[in-house]
C-alpha cells in the first residue's frame, strides 16, 4: 500500500527544509495539501484544516493562529483530502500560499510542533481525525463549507461529539450570501474587494497589488480574538461555538474610517497624490541619497514650527501661503515641491539628526533588507531565533519573524528544531491510544505516514 506521501512530489516532500511551497508550484498546478495541527489532551488543543495553493480561502492565516493560542503542545498534521495524484511542476515564483512549509518548519512560527501526515481520503484516517478533534479545544480552517461537509469536518458534525469544540472558520467572502462559496484570497477578498485597492492611490491610477499575506495575516490576528473571546464564554458556560472570520469582513474593517464616512455623509475625500497631499506634514520626502522617510506631523498647526526649525529656510517660515493648515493645504502643491527641494540637500540620516534635534516626528521609510537588521526591530521582539535540526536534510538554525504578541510572565520561543513531515506520527497516535500493531496497520493502508 502507498504511502499518503507518496501523492506529493519530491519537491513538496522536500519543501520543509529548504523551500517554499510557493516557490515550486505555477497557476493551474493541480496540488491540493491540507495541513492540520492538532494538540490532543493539552490545556488548549488547536486543530486546524487548511489549504494550500487551489484553496478557497487562505491557509497560512490559520498557521498563525494556532501557533498564537498559547498552548502546552501540539502537533502538526499533514493531511490529503482528495484522491488522485498531486502534482507540482515548474520552479516559478507565483504566490506566497506557503502555509505547507510555515506550518510545519517553524520558520514564523513561536511553536516547533510535532508533525503526523494523514490522509484524509482514507476512511481510516477520518477515524484517526475524530479521535484527534475529540481532545482538541479549538479546530480552525479554511475550507469552504461544502468541503468541510463532505469531508465529515462541519461544525455541527464536529460538536455534535465534542460540545466544548470552539470551531473558527475562516472564509474568503463569509459562510453565506450568493459569493460564500467563491475562491477568495487576500488579493481578492481582503484587497481588491474591500475597496482598500481603490483607495490607495489616486484615482487616475491603477490599483496596486499586494505582498503576500498580507490580509491573511491581519485576519489571521482577527481570528485568534475571536477565539479567544469565546474560550473565554466556554469557560462561564462549558460550551464552545463557532467563530467565523472571513478575508473580507477583515478587509471592510481595516478601512472602516473611510467605510464609516461613506456611510453617514455618502461620501470620501479622494485619495490624493503625494504632490498635493492635504497635510504636506503628513507626507514622504526623499533625502538627497534617495532614500524615504515618512513626516509625521498629523497636529499640523503645532509641529509646524519644530519642522521650520529643522528646515532652517526663511523663505518657507516666511511664506504667507503656508501660515496655517488651512494655508498649506490650499497650497499644498507648491508647498511640497519646495520641500522636496530642501530635503535632497541632505542625506537621510543627517535629517533625522536634525529632527531628533528639534522633535519633528518622522519615521524611515525600509526596506525588508533595512527591517531585519534595525537595531529597534530586534529589540522589539520582532523576530525569533529557530534552533537547527541534525536530522537528515533537516533546517540549519536560522532567524525568522515572531509572532506580533509577547507574553510578559513566559518567554515564547521555538521549542525545538523544524520537524520532518510525519516525524511524530506514531508518537502523537500512541498518545490517543493505538497500539503499535494498530499504527502498522494505519500505515499499511496507507492512511498515515
Amino acid at each position: 500500500m502507498t504511502s499518503p506521501l507518496d501523492r506529493i512530489p519530491p519537491k513538496l516532500q522536500r519543501a520543509p527544509y529548504d523551500v517554499d511551497v510557493g516557490h515550486l508550484l505555477r497557476a493551474g498546478d493541480d496540488v491540493t495539501v491540507t495541513v492540520t495541527r492538532v494538540a490532543a489532551h493539552r490545556s488548549i488543543g488547536p486543530v486546524e484544516v487548511a489549504l494550500v495553493c487551489r484553496a478557497a480561502d487562505d491557509g497560512e492565516l490559520l498557521a498563525e493562529v494556532a501557533t498564537t493560542v498559547p498552548s502546552d503542545g501540539g502537533t502538526v498534521t499533514l493531511m490529503l483530502p482528495e484522491d488522485g495524484p498531486l502534482t507540482a511542476e515548474g520552479d516559478e515564483i507565483v504566490n506566497a500560499w506557503t502555509v505547507l512549509v510555515r506550518a510545519t518548519d517553524g520558520r514564523r512560527r513561536n511553536l516547533a510542533l510535532p508533525s503526523v501526515v494523514v490522509d484524509l481520503a482514507n476512511p481510516a484516517a477520518r477515524a484517526v481525525m475524530a479521535r484527534l478533534v475529540d481532545g482538541a479545544d479549538v479546530f480552525l480552517t479554511n475550507l469552504r463549507p461544502e468541503a468541510v461537509d463532505r469531508l465529515t469536518l462541519g461544525p455541527d458534525q464536529l460538536r455534535a461529539t465534542n460540545p466544548r469544540l470552539v470551531y473558527a472558520s475562516v472564509t474568503g467572502y463569509g459562510r453565506h450570501g450568493p459569493d460564500a462559496g467563491r475562491a477568495g484570497y487576500d488579493v481578492g477578498a481582503f484587497w481588491a474587494r474591500t475597496g482598500i485597492a481603490a483607495t490607495a492611490v489616486a484615482a487616475d491610477q491603477p490599483p496596486p497589488g499586494i505582498r503576500g499575506g498580507l490580509g491573511d495575516h491581519v485576519t489571521g490576528i482577527t481570528t485568534v480574538a475571536g477565539i479567544l473571546g469565546a474560550l473565554l464564554e466556554r469557560e462561564r458556560t462549558g460550551r464552545g461555538q463557532l467563530v467565523e472570520t472571513s478575508l473580507l469582513r477583515t478587509g471592510i474593517y481595516c478601512l472602516g474610517w473611510d467605510h464609516s464616512m461613506q456611510l453617514r455623509f455618502g461620501k470620501l475625500a479622494p485619495t490624493s497624490p503625494r504632490t498635493r497631499a492635504m497635510n504636506a506634514m503628513v507626507n514622504t520626502y526623499q533625502a538627497g541619497d534617495g532614500r524615504w522617510f515618512q513626516l509625521l506631523g498629523v497636529e499640523s498647526d503645532r509641529l509646524w514650527p519644530k519642522l521650520l526649525a529643522a528646515l532652517d529656510a526663511p523663505d518657507v517660515a516666511d511664506d504667507p501661503r503656508f501660515v496655517t493648515a488651512r494655508d498649506r493645504r490650499y497650497n499644498a502643491e507648491v508647498l511640497v515641491a519646495r520641500l522636496d527641494e530642501l530635503f535632497a540637500l541632505r542625506s537621510r540620516e543627517e535629517w533625522a539628526a536634525r529632527f531628533d534635534v528639534h522633535d519633528v516626528w518622522f519615521a524611515p521609510v525600509l526596506e525588508p533588507d533595512e527591517v531585519v537588521v534595525d537595531p529597534q526591530a530586534i529589540a522589539a521582539g520582532a523576530f525569533v531565533d529557530v534552533p537547527g535540526s541534525a536530522a537528515e536534510g533537516g533546517v540549519p538554525a536560522h532567524r525568522n519573524v515572531a509572532t506580533p504578541v509577547q507574553f510578559g510572565t513566559d518567554a515564547v520561543g521555538p521549542r525545538g528544531p523544524v520537524p520532518a513531515l510525519g516525524e511524530h506520527t506514531d508518537e502523537v497516535l500512541g498518545e490517543l491510544g493505538y497500539s503499535s500493531d494498530a499504527i502498522a496497520g494505519l500505515r499499511e493502508s496507507g492512511a498515515i505516514a
